[in-house]
């Protein structure tokens, strides 16, 4: 992003040279602003990526996994900026401890586990709601650690939402 508003204002600057000499200096000052404009907005939006732990590489969009089995658990569940469900109503009866990782820059990570199993759940959400089996916490770096449990749910969110559900 940075190249391209270099690119911009160097071609403002071509361009605002070849006109007369009082029009030139009102673009010059126009080419000016827009590019601390630019600047300050893209430095803005670098600092919140950084701060909420967004990476783009994870992902973006609604990622939803139903495993049907301890096996089909991936390691860790990752998404960049979205929504991440992950269903664990459908693996039938969890009878061995399942561990649960997931991490969100910005959106919402919703869990579901079935009725009847115990459930710890480690949450942290750097701004934004937590949700876990009807405990409800809001604000900044807002912590949850609930336990022990047969399934473990460890959640991290930048921006957002974590909810931890009973269904079924």
């Amino acid at each position: 992003a940075g190249w391209f508003v270099i690119l911009l204002v160097g071609l403002a600057f071509l361009w605002a040279s070849r006109g007369r000499q009082r029009s030139s200096r009102v673009l010059r000052v126009l080419a000016i602003l827009s590019a601390l404009v630019l600047t300050a907005l893209a430095a803005a939006i670098i600092a919140a990526f950084a701060w909420f732990d967004v990476s783009l590489n994870d992902g973006v969009g609604k990622h939803e996994y139903t495993p049907s089995s301890a096996a089909a658990i991936a390691s860790s569940y990752k998404l960049g900026v979205g929504n991440l469900h992950i269903d664990l109503s459908q693996m039938g009866p969890i009878t061995s401890p399942v561990h649960i990782k997931a991490r969100l820059g910005v959106g919402d990570l919703r869990v579901f586990v079935p009725q009847g199993v115990t459930v710890a759940v480690d949450g942290h959400v750097k701004l934004g709601d937590i949700h876990s089996l009807g405990e409800e916490l809001s604000g900044r770096n807002v912590d949850v650690h609930d336990g022990p449990g047969l399934v473990t749910i460890d959640g991290r969110v930048g921006l957002g939402e974590l909810d931890v559900e009973r269904v079924g």
